[in-house]
């Protein structure tokens, strides 16, 4: 991560738009350090593990995304996990938002989002359609930043499903018990 981190902000300067800042950040992550993302699959537990996702260089939608959160948290790059239903994604939080508008909606703070899978943009009107074809209303709570607690219990739960059989099913408890845990905190 730190020579992830390095290669990264020699690339970033003050005077790159927000937009600018992610690209540099999906081209490091993705082209020069050659992360790459599949769909989440339960028979392959190593990719929800972040080391295996660093030693291996592929890892799923929510691993991958880890990563990309916490290399902008070094970076202090606005960049925060949301809760929008059946995906793990990022959207990118307009720093100067509550100056300007004291009142407003989560999803207006949001600049664009980010697809942990393979860095890719979408825009607002992206993000609408996406609730249309999966014929969910968009409500507020969808739009707001996920805590780093709230992104390690989903985490250990969807992990959980990959030992979803009798051998390992002690696993599965032990992962869903610290997910628990992590709620009542």
């Amino acid at each position: 991560m730190k020579k992830i981190r390095r290669n990264t902000w020699l690339e970033l300067n003050s005077y790159l738009t927000p937009l600018e800042q992610i690209n540099v950040i999906t081209s490091i992550l993705y082209n020069y350090f050659k992360l790459s993302g599949t769909e989440i699959a339960y028979a392959q537990p190593e990719e929800f593990l972040l080391n295996k996702v660093l030693e291996s260089k592929k890892g799923n939608p929510i691993s991958n995304g880890i990563l990309y959160l916490v290399l902008c948290e070094l970076l202090d790059i606005p960049v925060k996990a949301i809760n929008i239903p059946k995906q793990f994604i990022m959207a990118y939080f307009d720093p100067h938002y509550n100056l300007l508008n004291p009142v407003g909606h989560s999803s207006e703070k949001i600049s664009f989002y980010i697809d942990p899978l393979n860095g890719q943009i979408y825009t607002h009107k992206d993000v609408e359609n996406y609730f249309k074809r999966i014929s969910v209303p968009p409500i507020i709570s969808y739009f707001r930043q996920q805590s780093n607690k709230k992104i390690i219990q989903f985490l250990l739960e969807e992990l959980s499903k990959c030992f979803d059989n009798d051998n390992n099913q002690y696993k599965k408890e032990e992962l869903l018990l610290l997910a628990n845990l992590l709620e009542n905190k």
